[in-house]
């Protein structure tokens, strides 16, 4: 395969959005595409990522973008793997241009849930655990991921406040982004007294539900060397791997 380069890239800001997530993908795909220096007719694919558009009862939002472009003939393909989907729609780009079957494609993640209540908006995450035996049951996924956390605590030691570093860490790089939903740094004290959600987990180590979108234009250099008007991220690889989703039918946590 070979390197492909990111020619664009263009982000909202994060948190809660006034427009559609249809619109908001649209914005900043044109946004990624302009700085790129490449025009919309030279997409020869769009990726979509995007898990929860029924929020919105609005799914297959890949045609929407493109007619929003003006190049509505454009094939475009939804990807959905619930937190990792942008990632999963920029693997698929990479490797649709990596190996040639494609000389530009335009990646687009948006999701936009603020407007739901907590009941709806939570209840559209959990179809992302296994609905058959967790979901159902009622488990959460801040419950999930604190048997995740608690079994970790239990065998290599860990502390709350090792937990709490990454809360830290995090809300630092955030106050440092003008697209962060959060631009606040948090202390460790603030942390360790911020009320628990599902032991060990607390306020600070669970997301936000935030509206947002972002955009990347990914080519083939030898294509486009000359028409790009910003200094390119290369590609040089991608990979992706699968695990068991439910908790109950792992060996190990």
């Amino acid at each position: 395969m070979e390197e492909v380069w990111v020619a664009g890239a263009a982000m909202n800001r994060f948190g809660k959005m006034a427009v559609s997530g249809r619109e908001a993908a649209s914005q900043v795909s044109l946004e990624a595409i302009e700085r790129s220096g490449l025009r919309p007719k030279d997409i020869g694919y769009t990726f979509v990522s995007n898990a929860f558009g029924v929020a919105e009862r609005q799914a297959h939002v890949g045609p929407l973008v493109n007619s929003a472009l003006g190049i509505p003939e454009v094939p475009s393909v939804t990807v959905e793997s619930a937190c990792s989907s942008s990632s999963a729609a920029l693997h698929e780009a990479f490797v649709h241009v990596a190996g040639g079957f494609l000389d530009a494609a335009l990646v687009v993640g948006v999701e936009k849930l603020s407007h739901l209540d907590t009941l709806a908006a939570t209840s559209y995450f959990a179809m992302g655990a296994d609905y058959a035996f967790e979901s159902r049951n009622g488990a959460t996924f801040p419950g999930l991921y604190a048997t995740l956390a608690t079994a970790h605590m239990h065998r290599y030691g860990t502390r709350a406040e090792e937990l709490g570093a990454v809360a830290v860490k995090n809300h630092l790089n955030a106050s440092h982004n003008p697209h962060a939903h959060f631009q606040k740094p948090i202390s460790m004290e603030t942390y360790l007294s911020s009320p628990p959600v599902s032991w060990p987990l607390r306020l600070y180590d669970c997301c936000p539900f935030s509206d947002g979108a972002a955009a990347v234009v990914v080519v083939n250099p030898k294509r486009f060397r000359s028409d790009l008007t910003e200094v390119p991220a290369a590609i040089r690889a991608s990979a992706r791997a699968g695990s068991i989703a439910a908790l109950q039918d792992r060996n190990d946590l």
